[in-house]
Formats: structure tokens, sequence, C-alpha cells
């Protein structure tokens, strides 16, 4: 079941959109160092539990913009010729972007597939954009298709909590050990695996920076792991 269901989306969105816009708006000023890298965990996470066939609401209610490529491709997987295809299905917005004549979407069948999934056009393949490069770009986008999709919605309501954990100061156990013959920077086991994907790489970087520091200064350094305290 979709959650939220979308006799709630609407007004759950509009609730949180001023929030959001303001968000997204400190997003751009300040980005984090791995947004990309927790945009593309959350959106993983999200669509592993998101079925779109029970959904479809993007089909239904909004449509894509066609490129040419889009349009040669779909036209010859329909046998027509590329203006045939336009004559038929597209029209020109006031942005002068080829776009659906009417939505729901025609490839769109009554159990949510799609006659033309295998060529769709790209702006499809690519929604809700969530995983994209440089996330924090396409803010006005998102903010456009929180209220389609249900999973856009969650994504971002966990992008906002995610984000606040990465800002917290990581707490490290770590220690210096001195031997005859070298420094070991020692780590404890039970402290260490609390960190996990981004948290755990900003770990591995600090360490590694310390050991890199130490050694420039003509030092042996190895690294040492500890059961737990």
């Amino acid at each position: 079941m979709l959650k939220p269901n979308l006799a709630e989306l609407g007004k759950l969105a509009k609730d949180k959109h001023i929030e959001n816009k303001k968000y997204f708006d400190k997003l751009k000023k300040k980005v984090p160092k791995n947004l990309d890298y927790a945009m593309q965990e959350l959106h993983d996470a999200e669509f592993k539990k998101t079925d779109c066939l029970s959904c479809a609401n993007c089909c239904k209610t909004t449509g894509p913009l066609f490129t040419s490529a889009d349009i040669e491709r779909i036209a010859k997987h329909l046998r027509q010729k590329p203006q045939q295809f336009i004559e038929q299905y597209l029209r020109i917005d006031e942005d002068n972007d080829y776009v659906l004549q009417s939505v729901p979407c025609t490839f769109l069948d009554q159990d949510n597939t799609c006659f033309i999934y295998e060529v769709r056009p790209k702006a499809c393949r690519e929604f809700p954009h969530t995983d994209r490069k440089k996330f924090q770009q396409i803010s006005d986008l998102t903010l456009k298709n929180i209220p389609i999709c249900p999973a856009v919605y969650n994504i971002v309501e966990e992008m906002k909590k995610k984000l606040r954990e990465l800002n917290k100061p990581m707490l490290l156990l770590m220690d210096v050990v001195r031997y005859p013959d070298f420094l070991a920077l020692r780590l404890y086991e039970d402290n260490f695996i609390q960190f996990e994907g981004i948290e755990k790489e900003k770990v591995i970087d600090y360490v590694s920076r310390a050991k890199k520091l130490l050694e420039s200064y003509g030092v042996r350094v190895e690294l040492e792991g500890k059961q737990a305290l």
C-alpha cells in the first residue's frame, strides 16, 4: 500500500511546501559534501519498497517532454514517421517543447503498464530524478514532483532527516599508540561499526588524513583494530 496514499498526498505536500522551499534554498547555498551519495542511498531504499504499478500518478496527471531522439525512437517502434507521431500524439507547449496532447498518458494501459515502456521518453526513464547528480540544482522540479509522487515526498522527508544526521559531529574513538619502531592509530571495533554509508566514508577519510599527516614527519604509522573497550 502506498504511503502516503494519493488521497492525502496533495494536502501533505501543500502543508510542507513552504518548509521544503526554504530548505532547498539553504541547500543550494551550502551543499553537503556527500549529497549525491546520500540521495542515491535514499532513492534506492525508497524504490525497493515502492510499486509504481500500484500508482502511476505521474502518468495519469502529468506528461513528459519529448526530445527529438525520443520522437524518432518511439515513432520507429510504432512504425510511423516522426511527423506522423507528432501530429497524432503531441503538441508544442508554452516553453516550445513537445508534450502529450492530453493526460492521462496515451500509452498508459488499464493495468498501469506502459505500451512503449522499452522506448519510453528520457524524462520518463529518469523520473522522479531523485538520484540525479547535483540534486540541489533541480529543487524546483523536485518541489513540483512532491505532490505527484509519494516516493518523492518520502525521499525528501528522509533527506531532511539524513542531512541533519550528517551535520552532527562524529564521535570517533581513536588512540595513538607508541611502539618501539612505529606509531599505531588504534580504532575500536564496537565504535567503528556504528558508522555506515557516508558516515563510514568520512571516518575512513579522516583516519587516512591523520595517518598521512603523521607520516609527513617521517614517522612509520600503522592502523590497528581492537576489540570492544
